[in-house]
C-alpha cells in the first residue's frame, strides 16, 4: 500500500486487497466478458447466416419444383384445336321439302334446253348454229332466307364442229357452265351484267354484275360444281 499511487479513498485502501491488485482482476474479467460476448455474437451471426442459407435453399428448391410441375403440366396439356371459322347452322324447325318437289321449270327456260332422264339430265341443242348459243333455265324451288348448297355434275362436254378454214373468231371458252341464283322474272342467262343474279362458272370465276373474280380452279368432265348460299 505504501507504493500505491492511486487516488482511491482510504476506505478502499484499508481493504485487505490493494487497489492495484484489484484493477488487473477487474480488467481480466472485462476481457473475459468481452470475449464471451464476441463469441456469442459470432455464434448468433453464424446461426443467422445458416438460417438465411436454409431459407434460400428452400426457396430455390420450391422454385425448381414449381418449374418441374409447370413443365409436366405443359407436356400433358393438349394443343388447343383451331376454332372452326364457319360453324354449322342450327337445325331449322321448318318442315323440309321433298326432293321430288324440286324440278326443272320448263316454263322458265330458254328454247334450246333439252331435259332428259326424268329432268335429271339437262342438255342444250347443239345442232348447227345452236352450238354457239347459251341455254338457261330455273328450277321450281326458290330461296328466301337460310343456308343452302346445291350442286351439279358435268357428265359430258360438247366439242363444237367449227368449219375448217373459217376466218371467223371461235367463241371461247368452247364449253361453259354457270351455276347461280337470280330473282324471279330476271334474265335466264346468268352473268349478263345485271344486279339481280350471282353465279359461278366452270372456268373458276365468281360473277356479280360486271365483276369477275377467280375463286377456284377450272372444272372439267366428271367434276361437281357446288354453290353455297348463306
Amino acid at each position: 500500500q505504501g507504493r500505491c499511487r492511486c487516488s482511491l479513498p482510504e476506505a478502499f485502501k484499508a481493504d485487505s486487497t490493494s487497489c492495484c491488485e484489484a484493477m488487473p482482476a477487474e480488467a481480466e474479467k472485462q476481457e473475459v466478458d468481452m470475449a464471451a460476448e464476441e463469441a456469442t455474437e459470432k455464434t448468433e451471426a453464424k446461426a443467422e447466416e445458416a438460417e438465411v442459407k436454409d431459407e434460400k435453399e428452400e426457396k430455390e428448391a420450391k422454385e425448381e419444383e414449381g418449374e418441374e410441375e409447370a413443365r409436366e403440366v405443359a407436356a400433358k396439356k393438349e394443343p388447343e384445336k383451331p376454332k372452326e371459322q364457319e360453324e354449322d347452322a342450327a337445325d331449322a324447325p321448318r318442315t323440309k321439302i321433298s326432293p321430288a318437289s324440286v324440278d326443272i321449270n320448263s316454263a322458265d327456260a330458254t328454247l334450246n334446253v333439252m331435259p332428259t332422264a326424268g329432268n335429271k339430265l339437262i342438255m342444250p341443242i347443239t345442232e348447227g348454229g345452236f352450238q354457239h348459243l347459251l341455254a338457261g333455265f330455273r328450277t321450281t324451288a326458290g330461296i328466301k332466307s337460310g343456308r343452302y348448297m346445291f350442286e351439279v355434275k358435268i357428265l359430258d362436254l360438247h366439242n363444237r364442229n367449227d368449219q375448217q378454214g373459217s376466218h371467223s373468231r371461235i367463241p371461247m371458252p368452247r364449253q361453259l357452265i354457270r351455276l347461280g341464283l337470280s330473282t324471279a322474272g330476271s334474265s335466264l342467262i346468268l352473268a349478263d351484267g345485271g344486279s339481280d343474279g350471282v353465279s359461278i362458272d366452270s372456268e373458276g370465276f365468281f360473277v356479280f354484275e360486271k365483276a369477275r373474280k377467280k375463286v377456284s380452279q377450272k372444272c372439267g368432265r366428271d367434276a361437281t360444281m357446288a354453290l353455297l348460299v348463306n
